[in-house]
């Protein structure tokens, strides 16, 4: 959850013009670009995901996919 709402965030800070870039929040945040789109594209995930990952629905298997 602490990665949706820091997707979230660092998508905030770049539409309301905060930061110009993604680079920007890497440099600041001490990680890679990569690892900042992966995390703003948690932004974008639909609601019912995150409704069930607030709820503790969402099971996930080890590659990081959903399970059937």
């Amino acid at each position: 959850m602490a990665a949706i709402a820091r997707g979230r965030h660092w998508l905030a800070e770049i539409v309301r013009g905060g930061v110009d870039t993604a680079d920007a929040i890497a440099v600041r945040e001490g990680c890679s670009v990569r690892h900042v789109n992966k995390i703003i594209s948690l932004a974008f995930l639909a609601p019912d995901l995150v409704e069930a990952a607030v709820a503790g629905r969402l099971e996930l298997s080890r590659t990081g996919h959903r399970r059937p």
